[in-house]
């Protein structure tokens, strides 16, 4: 003998709720352990041209858009600034480096010369030309 079912058209719901218990525990969790950093910039402003060096108190150096560089005037390669900018400070220990630069110059060149200069705990200002010379 056969039995016949009735075939019944339930729903069978899930349950959504101790998914989004999960979701929301592991969010906190994540968002508690998470470490967030503090990103220094640098922050650069506007030059008109080299400025006016301070004898004793202010090494100016300036980095052109062709890759080379002067300290206080003086044409140097890049390499160079580095072991210029301690001699001078060898004569005046107190003085500060005034980093200047071309539009057209490297950003390489700018943020390398800096950060060499800040290892060397030297105390640095930058300015920027934003004038493109033809």
């Amino acid at each position: 003998m056969r039995r016949r079912f009735a075939k019944t058209q339930g729903r069978s719901d899930i349950d959504m709720t101790p998914m989004l218990d999960i979701v929301f525990i592991m969010l906190i969790f994540f968002i508690v352990t998470a470490t967030f950093f503090d990103e220094k910039g640098i922050f650069l402003t506007q030059s008109q041209g080299h400025g006016d060096a301070k004898p004793g108190k202010t090494i100016q150096v300036y980095l052109y858009a062709n890759g080379r560089a002067s300290v206080d005037g003086r044409q140097s390669p890049l390499s160079a600034v580095p072991l210029r900018v301690q001699s001078i400070r060898a004569e005046f220990p107190q003085a500060s480096v005034h980093i200047g630069a071309d539009a057209g110059a490297r950003l390489g060149d700018l943020i390398t010369l800096k950060d060499k200069f800040s290892m060397a705990n030297i105390p640095t200002t930058l300015k920027v030309n934003t004038e493109i010379k033809p």
